[in-house]
Formats: C-alpha cells, sequence, structure tokens
C-alpha cells in the first residue's frame, strides 16, 4: 500500500516539474515578445 502512495506521490511531483518548466518557457516566450515589441516600437521612433 506505501508503495502505491510513493508512486503516486512521484507521479505528482514529475507532472508539477513538467508543468513548472513548460510555465517558465512559456515567461521567457513572452518577455522575448516584449522586448521584440518594444525593438519594433524602437524602429518607428
Amino acid at each position: 500500500m506505501s508503495c502505491l502512495i510513493q508512486n503516486y506521490i512521484s507521479t505528482l511531483v514529475i507532472i508539477f516539474n513538467i508543468l513548472s518548466s513548460i510555465s517558465t518557457k512559456i515567461n521567457v516566450i513572452q518577455l522575448l515578445f516584449k522586448v521584440f515589441n518594444l525593438a519594433k516600437i524602437n524602429e518607428y521612433f
């Protein structure tokens, strides 16, 4: 029974790690888009 609980917890940890890495990638992409948009705005002025 405890083995099942350990497997469940480790699966949750893996899922959490995947989700957090995806969210950090999304944050990096959003930052790149912001920098790119700022560069485009600076080209106009």
